[in-house]
């Protein structure tokens, strides 16, 4: 797929694009008001060109490149570009959540040839996932509340900015604390544990 369309970048990169790198010149200095705004600019720019590319709001891919931002923008040199990267990055994870498509709709494909027969079995599937779901939310926030709230904000359809104002957290905060309650509920649900 091509990312060479100039509607998108306007869009993404607003009208200075030399602001993130004055931004992510402070937030290297330690400057954590800095590193704030710096990841704030990239989840709107993010954002954008995620909504371009997939026609959709994702932003659960937006917040995980943003994580992976986060984790490791300090190791990139003076002289590496930033931006290109952190774009690179963000790309990487479309290309995932395309090949989890690809591989859900398979896996989709197989369990819907073999539960036609038992369509009674989808109900009381969905039933236990229900349940399931249910034990687990109530096991994360037994916990640890913060994860529980996040993940029901979250999931409520709320966004960053407002989940960041009802839980008095930085948007850098709050990706990560959402990234750690979404890997607990995760590995719940795979293996009815937190």
């Amino acid at each position: 797929m091509e990312y060479s369309d100039p509607e998108w970048r306007k869009q993404a990169h607003g009208r200075d694009m030399g602001k993130i790198d004055q931004i992510l010149a402070k937030a290297r200095a330690g400057d954590e008001e800095a590193e704030n705004e710096l990841f704030q600019q990239l989840s709107v720019r993010f954002g954008v060109f995620v909504r371009y590319i997939l026609r959709r709001n994702e932003e659960e891919i937006v917040q995980e490149a943003c994580l992976t931002v986060l984790k490791k923008y300090r190791t990139l040199g003076p002289s590496d570009n930033f931006q290109a990267w952190a774009f690179g990055v963000l790309k990487n994870k479309i290309g995932n959540y395309f090949e989890r498509q690809k591989r859900e709709q398979k896996r989709m494909r197989s369990d819907s040839s073999t539960h036609r027969s038992v369509e009674w079995a989808d109900e009381e599937r969905i039933r236990n996932l229900k349940l399931t779901l249910n034990r687990c939310l109530e096991k994360i926030d037994e916990r640890n509340p913060r994860y529980g709230q996040i993940l029901v904000l979250s999931y409520q359809g709320f966004s960053c900015a407002d989940v960041c104002q009802r839980l008095g957290i930085s948007p850098n905060n709050a990706y990560v604390t959402l990234n750690r309650a979404r890997q607990m509920l995760k590995a719940c649900l795979d293996k009815d544990r937190v």
